[in-house]
């Protein structure tokens, strides 16, 4: 049987909150250890391997004896980080893809949210948060090498704290493990919501690996009474939005998410800005233009995602502006199902058209995460979603309504609802314009993991092959992405199809290539693309 450990999480959210949010002791406070400490720890140990998540095998006295092991043997500033080695070797675990949650300022909000969605993890949701949250332990600096019940020190007193140290290896840890696409809940009443000095700014986001995090989403939420102090558009999130473009991730960024506001008013329903909350909203789909569903800087965003990728050109302020204006009139005021894919014509197609792409032009197909992996590490080859109005449009949502002014984030058709709809058609069309501007040796990284790599619904094959042309393209190489013994090679069906719609002008090459070999070579910068397949 399948268990979700959420199930457990969410039906015990309420009481857990407020156990939570109203213990005696603070991690501030200069109290001495938890009371009843032991009986807490191996107690939460035993619940999350037998409750919360059954398919964990784990020694829980073993676990509580290592602990003890590093506290007690050491004065209550004398804790390293490295003295938790062993604890956290007996507790390893491996974290889902695409579900791992990180916050700062936003602790009671963010922990309400992973369980009412029951797919995110928190730092929290891992044995080692959720055994030691909220608790308080030191050792003695003199006398009984016990726990110390009366007093220890706040963080800020020393740099050893037995407590800060293990928080600080479990956040080194959990943001090392993350892969796929992950998500930050920053608060947007506060000043300096992103923060160098906080545990995300100063441990985790060092610890994220470009290579395995193929997305980061970052969520801004401002407290329902106000004040609106930072956004998408300003304050310190633009802080983090550099640091992630420095270090080549990928990212987004909403500060109107539905779900949570809906989330805030179910806890504060009396709030004046939950009034006008109707059914319609609450189920995602709203009436009609309302300010529910305009997103709060979508333009402002976008523009400043261009800039980034623009980096300090002169001429970027006006160009994003003209990239904003050609877009945004594809859309605005039409309905949200009747978006052809030549609403996009130039000028806006003119952004995905890099100058000296010859030979260096990569497609794919269900082979997203290692291609972008690699395109991250090696500058050699890019995609679409490596060009101007691919990169700010990645992982964006938008629509407008006939006759509206505004453009919405939230109750657009999804993309299978309509054919026609903007997102679809943008993408669509991009793709087109992309494989239209293909010249010289192509690459396509394909899935060798599936049966059938080259899908004649997939966007690669029915949009970006049509559109491969001579003479200025002079070959496509297929790179076919294996995983240990799978059965698709370079003679499946679906790529004798390909061969055969291919323009017979074009050289065809494929290669079977092992997934773990591409991974090696992303790993070592030295190492020159050519020997990565």
């Amino acid at each position: 049987m399948n268990f979700d450990p959420f199930s457990v999480k969410a039906s015990n959210m309420i009481g857990g909150l407020v156990i939570l949010f109203f213990l005696p002791k603070a991690l501030g406070a200069e109290m001495g250890t938890t009371d009843n400490l032991k009986e807490i720890v191996i107690g939460r140990c035993y619940n999350y391997v037998t409750l919360v998540n059954p398919s964990s095998r784990y020694d829980c006295e073993e676990i509580w004896g290592e602990f003890q092991r590093v506290v007690l043997r050491r004065k209550s500033c004398g804790v390293a980080v490295r003295d938790y080695h062993r604890l956290f070797h007996s507790m390893m675990q491996t974290l889902p893809c695409d579900r791992l949650l990180f916050w700062s300022k936003t602790h009671k909000l963010v922990h309400s949210y992973s369980a009412v969605t029951r797919h995110f993890w928190t730092l929290e949701d891992t044995l080692v948060g959720y055994m030691f949250n909220d608790l308080i332990w030191c050792g003695q600096d003199y006398g009984d090498p016990g726990f110390n019940f009366s007093s220890c020190p706040v963080w800020s007193t020393c740099v050893n704290h037995p407590v800060y140290s293990l928080w600080k290896q479990a956040s080194e840890n959990f943001a090392a493990a993350a892969c796929g696409n992950i998500t930050v809940l920053l608060n947007g009443s506060v000043r300096n919501a992103f923060s160098r000095e906080s545990m995300f700014g100063s441990v985790e986001l060092d610890s994220l690996n470009p290579r395995m995090v193929n997305h980061v989403n970052i969520k801004v939420v401002a407290n329902l009474e106000g004040p609106v102090l930072e956004s998408c558009s300003n304050g310190s999130i633009l802080d983090l939005m550099k640091v992630l473009q420095d270090r080549g991730f990928r990212w987004t960024c909403t500060d109107s998410d539905l779900t949570l506001r809906i989330l805030q008013c179910v806890q504060n329903p009396r709030q004046s800005s939950c009034q006008t909350c109707s059914r319609s909203l609450l189920e995602g789909q709203a009436t009609g233009p309302s300010n529910d569903r305009i997103t709060g800087n979508f333009t402002t965003a976008i523009i400043s995602k261009c800039k980034l990728f623009l980096g300090d050109e002169n001429s970027s302020e006006n160009k994003c502006e003209e990239v904003w204006d050609a877009f945004s009139k594809a859309y605005v005021g039409k309905d949200p199902c009747e978006v052809p894919m030549e609403a996009y014509d130039p000028p806006v197609m003119q952004t995905v058209r890099e100058k000296d792409a010859c030979n260096r032009m990569l497609f794919w197909s269900k082979t997203k995460d290692i291609v972008h992996q690699f395109t991250e590490a090696k500058k050699c080859l890019l995609t679409l979603e490596d060009t101007l109005l691919g990169f700010v449009m990645d992982g964006q949502t938008w629509c407008s309504e006939k006759g509206s002014k505004e453009t919405f984030t939230t109750g657009c058709p999804s993309w299978d609802k309509c054919e026609r709809n903007p997102v679809r058609s943008f993408w669509n069309r991009a793709s087109e314009a992309f494989a239209q501007a293909a010249c010289g040796e192509v690459t396509a990284m394909l899935n060798g993991s599936i049966s059938t790599p080259f899908n004649n619904n997939s966007i690669f094959a029915s949009i970006e092959v049509k559109k491969f042309s001579g003479p200025k393209m002079r070959a496509l190489n297929v790179v076919l992405v294996k995983t240990g013994n799978d059965t698709a090679t370079c003679e499946n069906d679906s790529l004798q199809t390909l061969q055969r719609v291919l323009n017979p002008s074009l050289k065809y090459t494929c290669k079977e290539v092992q997934r773990s070999k591409i991974l090696d070579c992303i790993s070592d910068p030295d190492r020159p693309c050519g020997d990565c397949w």
